[in-house]
């Protein structure tokens, strides 16, 4: 650390990484306009600016509305945005010039500071986890700043790496290294049980209501000349949107320009809904407002305009049918209180698809008489619903294709349109959404954007399919790079069915509050060494809206802290929804294509989602439900419940409450889940399953609040069952991507069903993506087979959902054979299995040519086993993959940790505290195999890792895309020295790419071993010890053995286990990991830094002695260490003064130190610890400098490295063995 001309010195030292600190943490950088000042007082952006990633920013100016277009008239030229700057005062700072706007936050409008204003006393007082504060001498040059600013003020900057990885071009796949085996573009093995079903294999049902499964190519309409100065690429394409995995897509329909035929409102016998004489003849009352009406038996009544009374319940006899005319004039609007259709209800038909606008609105306010298991005798199926009760219900909007598609080029902050890969034919006016590229999404954090299109440019560059223009600039950057995009989907519809506004929305949302964490640190007027927990893990002020206001909702936050951010959902809130709803039930038909459903689903409510195929066996396999949107739900999506054989395809769902595609009770096979995407995914009445590091959650059990416990890892596809085709899905936000979990027995309608759900073998799993879950937990992978649902009492009434990894009751289980062995009931009803035959009737589930992105958990994770995973890609996650279940084969694998991109996070989040790990292999009962895997840009970047000398191998701790420190490519544990890592799993055919450490070695074996260590986790656990081990330790080749000898350990080949004839070779050779720098023990600037003399000459910086104490339970050497504990402030530690007894520095001007000491955590599993230069200048003020690393309750850790935060009051340590070391002056 470089300090500046002072006559007084000090250090802090506050919880963090490992290794010296050297020269300057600051890097130059020029930078962007100012950003605008948070109203502190008032809690929102001023006027002209705009909350966009976590920050006030300029608003940009809107775009000028552009002409109406016409076939032959192209869109006008685009007018630049106008750059706008401001604050508060209406006195708009001069861009990247020094502006003094305060001190000590006053005035209090002013303050975070933004980049280039001051002063600032620390990282604090700066508005962003990108920001900090520059301590600077006199008129020292603020990096990224331009002006002199007040001599000896501190000015807030950005920080930019200088050794990230590089981002990865936009459309250009990265090609293999040379010498690496090519990894296939789709998947070449046969099934395991019989031949998939194709993803270019068309289903047997007709286009218009089942798309085929199949890829398609990139519009071949050739591009139009275009005055608007987009860029000429490269773009992310259908074909280049990925590396080694082959996403497919839905084919263009055929018959989107076919003449309309059979229209239902072009019939004859049509009798208006609007003429008196259709009821009067009837005997039949004319219909008025709240009553329920019944049409005549044996008729077509037709509606051709708007019905102004809001109506009762609609009756359609099983001889009648309601049709919906189309009218050009004006919208149609239907409001009713229900619908029972034992008829039909028709707006359109499969060849002739609704033209004009239609609105049915669904009246109704939740009942107070729900009970535990979501039944209520107010609400009925036709309560606020249409229940299609053995008639049918036919309605087809407008053909919107497709009805997703992906960026073909990143969207910067301020720009108002994009580019998609695919031609579309959406409309001006409808609204789409972008979905978010951070790493995470909420309802209390979110970067997805609903936007209205302006107009449309098809084929606007070479490359693309289509321009789309929207009315207000994009508030957030979104990602388009060769490894993943960005989804973009249609919210709009021209038929549309939705609850009412006045009664469907939540009434107990949490209420607003802006939580302050600046963990501001006083200046004493004195030279100290502190080692210290921080409160805050992001010392800014941030809003977090929508955070806890009552205690009583979320009191325990101490397992709520993720990666730097305590933000989590306020429980039992927004459990109040109630939307409507349309239920297909006894025998019923649905035919359902291009209709919005907005404000549906029944929170709670069992039956009552947007749209549930409910219990209809095989008697609806010519039913579908394609090309719909559903957005606001507040309980789910779309249920396929006891049915099989239908189609869900080509659907858009965002904003849900609950699981979104849902299978519910187990027993659904056979179904076409196709081409859907699901974005922005909540757990209902925000209850999630919130958890840190262990592999245990705490079980969920059933109540009025939650009526199904697995809701507390709402994803967007919830698959109970996976012997369905599964293609070409995207899952973006939620707990999880696709959860998978298991069940042992059916519930429901249909738990005296004897089959077991988690052993049937799936049909297709083939192309889908997932990207920003997994947030809640470190094992909830994109792809989550795991979490056991099951029934906890006797009588089989209430449900248990256990998130985690079940070692007790072992129900997360799954056993698939090629045989159905679960045949049987046991004495309490359960099915019970029989084992597999080994070897000939033993199966896995196979998936092939997934994607997984910007995930800050795993990319798949199987507590379940038996998995065959072919053809897996996945970017920019914590780690690859995780299993810890025997029977995983992986085969074209592709894990890049970092690509390059800006991890973007709430509030103080960063990913320096986020692992970049290729995969985790366990110790006890595995098998596992890898072949033809390619490891990129994965484990940490330290001196005892240089497989080669680039400096930009793996990541390092920055906070733009950096890792933690304990990030490697492999992981491996062991419990003893019986069952070892090498002998149960085999590699081949592994490529790294500019790899930082390759291999890291959990130690999980206790002092006493005990028996049976695998179900002792959780008592051993925190004896682990952590080695990073040396090169080519294990797995790091694969070796071969000569003829007539098999492998029997990682270095030896014999002729058969146990035998003495062994092969004599030479293991591969070993490179020692590069020590720590040591110093001459005189070269110590501090006295007593082991406390082996006691406390003196340290002192608490709290005033309080009891907040430090000499304790000789715990040492990293000699017999003692000091603990700090009892605090009550995140700066309250133990510090010493840097100058000598006569007052004179014995620190130097302008020269680099070298700092460090051990520490260990007392009571918490895992921390940050800070050292901190404090300089004190009673002439030029205070300035910081430090250093920081993650530390644990299992090792002493040695400390240093890149700023960061740190964790919580109330934390105990212990600290040993400090130091503060000249290196250069």
């Amino acid at each position: 650390m470089i300090v500046t001309s002072v006559y007084r010195y000090a250090i802090l030292l506050n919880l963090a990484a490992a290794a010296s600190f050297r020269g300057s943490l600051f890097s130059n950088r020029h930078d962007q306009a100012i950003v605008c000042d948070y109203n502190v007082k008032k809690k929102f952006c001023p006027n002209q600016c705009v909350w966009r990633n976590g920050h006030c920013v300029p608003a940009p100016a809107p775009p000028t509305p552009p002409p109406t277009l016409s076939p032959t008239n192209s869109p006008p030229t685009k007018q630049p945005a106008e750059t706008v700057t401001g604050s508060p005062s209406d006195a708009p700072f001069p861009s990247s010039v020094l502006v003094l706007a305060g001190d000590n936050w006053s005035p209090p409008e002013n303050f975070p500071l933004g980049e280039c204003q001051g002063d600032c006393d620390g990282d604090g007082d700066c508005d962003g986890p990108n920001l900090f504060c520059f301590q600077r001498n006199g008129i020292e040059t603020v990096p990224g700043c331009s002006g002199d600013g007040v001599s000896g003020k501190d000015y807030c900057y950005a920080l930019q790496p200088t050794t990230s990885p590089t981002p990865k071009p936009t459309g250009i796949p990265t090609t293999n290294p040379t010498g690496a085996t090519s990894p296939s573009k789709s998947p070449s093995k046969s099934p395991s049980k019989s031949p998939m079903l194709s993803s270019t294999t068309s289903p047997s049902k007709s286009p218009s209501k089942s798309p085929m499964l199949s890829s398609t190519t990139s519009p071949s309409k050739s591009p139009a000349a275009s005055p608007f100065p987009y860029s000429n690429g490269p773009f992310a394409t259908l074909e280049t949107s990925s590396e080694i995995v082959t996403i497919p897509r839905p084919p263009v329909p055929s018959n989107m320009d076919n003449p309309r035929t059979s229209c239902p409102h072009e019939g004859g016998g049509l009798l208006s809904w609007h003429d008196d004489a259709t009821w009067t003849s009837a005997n039949l009352n004319v219909p008025l407002a709240g009553e329920d009406v019944t049409l005549p038996a044996n008729s077509k009544v037709i509606i051709t305009q708007s019905v102004v009374e809001v109506l009762g319940i609609i009756t359609v006899p099983s001889t009648s049918e309601l049709i919906f005319d189309e009218n050009d004039a004006a919208p149609i609007t239907f409001d009713i209180a229900g619908m029972d259709v034992k008829g039909a209800l028709r707006a359109g038909s499969e060849t002739c698809h609704y033209l004009t606008e239609l609105a049915i609105t669904l009246h109704g306010s939740r009942p107070n008489d729900m009970d535990i298991y979501g039944v209520s005798d107010t609400a009925v199926t036709t309560y606020k619903g249409i229940a299609v009760n053995g008639g049918i219900i036919s309605m087809h909007g407008k053909r919107n294709y497709p009805t997703w598609t992906r960026l073909a080029e990143s969207v910067p902050i301020g720009q108002s349109y994009l580019l998609v890969q695919e031609q579309v034919n959406w409309e001006e006016g409808q609204e789409i959404v972008l979905t978010t590229t951070a790493i995470h999404d909420s309802r209390e954090w979110h970067q997805n954007e609903v936007l209205t299109i302006n107009f449309i440019v098809d084929s606007p560059v070479t490359g693309v399919g289509s321009a789309i223009h929207f009315t207000t600039p994009a508030e957030y950057a979104h990602i388009a790079n060769s490894g993943y995009q960005a989804e973009v989907g249609l919210l709009s519809r021209n038929i549309k069915i939705q609850g009412a506004a006045d009664d469907s929305e939540p009434t107990d949302p949490p209420i607003g509050k802006y939580r302050s964490s600046r963990g501001y640190v006083s200046v004493v007027a004195a030279i100290f060494l502190i080692v210290g927990l921080l409160l805050c893990k992001h010392n800014f002020l941030h809003p977090y809206p929508a955070t806890c206001e009552h205690q009583n909702q979320a009191d325990d936050c101490e397992d709520r802290w993720h990666f730097n951010v305590p933000l989590s959902p306020c429980p039992n809130t927004y459990k109040t929804g109630f939307g409507g709803h349309i239920i297909i039930l006894s025998g019923g038909k649905g035919y359902f294509e291009g209709v919005e459903l907005y404000r549906m689903g029944q929170t709670n409510l069992l039956g009552r989602y947007p749209f549930h195929f409910h219990d209809l066996g095989d008697a609806c396999d010519d039913c579908y439900f394609t090309g719909n949107s559903i957005h606001h739900s507040y309980y789910r999506c779309v249920s396929i419940h006891g049915t099989h054989s239908t189609t869900v395809s080509e659907n858009v769902a965002y904003d849900i409450s609950g699981h979104c595609y849902y299978l519910e009770d187990g027993v659904e096979e056979d179904n076409i889940i196709s081409y859907n995407l699901a974005a922005h995914i909540h757990p209902v009445s925000n209850i999630v399953a919130n958890a840190g590091g262990s592999q245990s959650i705490p079980v969920f059990s059933q109540s009025i609040d939650l009526i199904l416990p697995a809701d507390v890892t709402a994803s967007g596809f919830y698959l109970t069952n996976l012997n369905n085709d599964i293609v070409g899905n995207a899952a973006s936000g939620g707990w999880a991507g696709y959860s998978l979990p298991v069940l042992h027995s059916p519930i429901g309608l249909h738990q005296n069903v004897v089959m077991r759900p988690g052993n049937r073998l799936t049909k297709t799993f083939d192309g889908n993506t997932a990207h920003s879950t997994g947030w809640w937990w470190s094992h909830a992978g994109a792809f989550y087979s795991g979490g056991a649902l099951y029934y906890s009492d006797a009588d089989s009434t209430l449900l248990e959902y256990n998130a985690g990894r079940d070692l007790i009751l072992n129900k997360g289980s799954r056993q698939p054979c090629l045989v159905d062995k679960c045949t049987d009931l046991d004495e309490n009803g359960f099915v019970t299995c029989t084992s597999c035959h080994e070897g000939s009737e033993r199966a896995w589930f196979r998936l092939t040519n997934n994607k997984v992105f910007l995930t800050a958990s795993t990319g798949l994770n199987s507590w379940s086993g038996r998995m065959e995973i072919v053809g897996f890609e996945v970017h920019d996650v914590a780690l690859g993959l995780e299993a810890l279940e025997k029977g995983i084969f992986i085969d074209d694998l592709l894990v890049e940790c970092r690509s390059g991109e800006e991890w973007v996070m709430p509030g103080a989040g960063h990913p320096a505290g986020v692992t970049a790990n290729g995969f985790s292999w366990y110790d006890t009962g595995e098998e596992h195999i890898i072949t033809s895997a390619t490891f990129r840009n994965c484990g940490y970047r330290a001196e005892t890792n240089h497989y080669d000398n680039s400096n930009t191998r793996g990541c390092d701790g920055n906070p733009v895309n950096g890792c933690h420190s304990s990030s490697s490519v492999w992981k491996f544990l062991t419990h003893s020295d019986q069952h070892t890592p090498e002998i149960m799993q085999a590699t081949g055919s592994i490529t790294y790419e500019e790899c930082g450490r390759r291999f890291l070695l959990d130690d999980f074996k206790s002092r006493d071993m005990v028996a049976g260590i695998m179900f002792k986790l959780r008592l051993i656990a925190t004896t682990f010890r952590r080695v990073n081990t040396v090169q080519g330790l294990l797995l790091s080749r694969t070796r071969v053995c000569p003829s007539g000898y098999v492998q029997v350990s990682y270095d030896k080949c014999c002729v058969s286990a146990g035998s003495t004839d062994c092969h004599d070779f030479t293991a591969p050779p070993t490179v020692p990991p590069s020590v720590s720098p040591t110093f001459d023990p005189n070269s110590n600037l501090l006295l007593n830094p082991g406390f082996e003399e006691g406390l003196s000459p340290w002192y608490p910086n709290s005033g309080d002695s009891s907040n430090v104490e000499i304790d000789t339970t715990e040492k990293y050497s000699g017999t003692q260490s000091v603990l700090c504990q009892q605090r009550t402030a995140t700066w309250h530690a133990v510090q010493q003064t840097l100058y000598s007894e006569t007052g004179v520095s014995i620190v130097q001007a302008n020269a680099t130190y070298h700092v460090s000491c051990y520490a260990k955590l007392k009571n918490a599993a895992s921390d940050t610890l800070k050292l901190t230069f404090k300089i004190v200048d009673s002439d030029m003020g205070n300035s910081y400098r430090a250093v920081s690393t993650g530390i644990n309750n299992q090792d002493w850790t040695q400390c240093g490295g890149d700023i960061t935060e740190g964790p919580a009051v109330g934390v105990d340590y212990w600290v040993d063995d400090c130091s503060v070391v000249l290196v250069n002056e």
